[in-house]
C-alpha cells in the first residue's frame, strides 16, 4: 500500500478553493462575461451554445455589449457562424496570420498595429480567454 508520508494538505489543490483554477468549456466561459451578455443570449436562445461545448478547439469573437447596441441578427446561425473561427488562436497567433477563415466559410482579414488586433473592422478590446475547448477574444463590433 503507498504511503502518503511526506504529502502536505497545502500542496493538493481544491476547486472550490480557488475558482481561478477551474476550467470551462467556451459556452460557460461566455455566460460568464457580463460584458458579453448580449452575445451570449443571442446564442442561448437560438439554442447554439451546445456549438460551443463540443470539443475540438475554436476561437470566438465574442462582441461586447456596447457593440451588439441595437443588433438583432436576422439569422443566429449566421451571426455565430461570423465570429467562430477553427481552431484555438491566441493574439500572438493572430498577429502571425494576415488573415483567417471563419467557420461560416468566409475570409477574415486581420490588421495589425500599435494599438491592436483589426478582424475586418473589430478591434480586439480583451483577448486570449481560456476555455477547455478554445480561446475567447472580446471584440468591439459586429463582424459583418
Amino acid at each position: 500500500m503507498a504511503s502518503q508520508e511526506g504529502i502536505n494538505q497545502d500542496q493538493t489543490v481544491s476547486s472550490d478553493l480557488d475558482e481561478k483554477l477551474e476550467t470551462h468549456n467556451l459556452a460557460e466561459t461566455l455566460g460568464s462575461l457580463d460584458e458579453c451578455s448580449e452575445f451570449a443570449h443571442i446564442v442561448r436562445k437560438a439554442g447554439l451554445d451546445g456549438v460551443l461545448r463540443h470539443s475540438g478547439l475554436h476561437t470566438l469573437f465574442a462582441v461586447s455589449n456596447r457593440g451588439m447596441q441595437n443588433y438583432s441578427p436576422p439569422d443566429a446561425q449566421d451571426f455565430l457562424d461570423r465570429h467562430l473561427v477553427a481552431g484555438g488562436m491566441e493574439e500572438y497567433d493572430l498577429r502571425l496570420c494576415d488573415s483567417v477563415k471563419n467557420v461560416g466559410g468566409r475570409t477574415l482579414r486581420i490588421e495589425k498595429d500599435q494599438d491592436g488586433v483589426r478582424i475586418e473592422n473589430s478591434r480586439l478590446i480583451r483577448s486570449d480567454l481560456p476555455s477547455t475547448n478554445g480561446i475567447i477574444h472580446v471584440i468591439d463590433s459586429v463582424i459583418f
